[in-house]
C-alpha cells in the first residue's frame, strides 16, 4: 500500500501558519483569525473564489444580550 499523498506543496507551509486558539473565547478567536486572514493576504494568499459559487453574508442573532453572529452561506 503506498503512502504517497497527492496534494498542493504550499497546503503544508499554509497549514503550518494556523495559530492555535482557544474556541472558548468567541471575540478573541473571531479577532485571531482576522489578523491571521490579514497577515494572508499581506503575503500574497488571498481566499479562493469560485465564480460557480454565491456567496451570501448574513447575520443570525446571538445569544441573549449578545451580538449578532455573521454567517456565510
Amino acid at each position: 500500500m503506498s503512502t504517497n499523498r497527492v496534494y498542493d506543496p504550499n497546503v503544508e507551509s499554509l497549514a503550518s501558519r494556523f495559530p492555535r486558539f482557544d474556541v472558548s473565547d468567541a471575540v478573541e478567536m473571531r479577532n485571531i483569525i482576522k489578523a491571521f486572514l490579514d497577515a494572508l493576504g499581506a503575503s500574497g494568499i488571498e481566499r479562493m473564489a469560485d465564480a460557480n459559487v454565491e456567496e451570501i453574508e448574513r447575520t443570525i442573532p446571538g445569544p441573549d444580550g449578545a451580538s449578532d453572529i455573521p454567517i456565510r452561506i
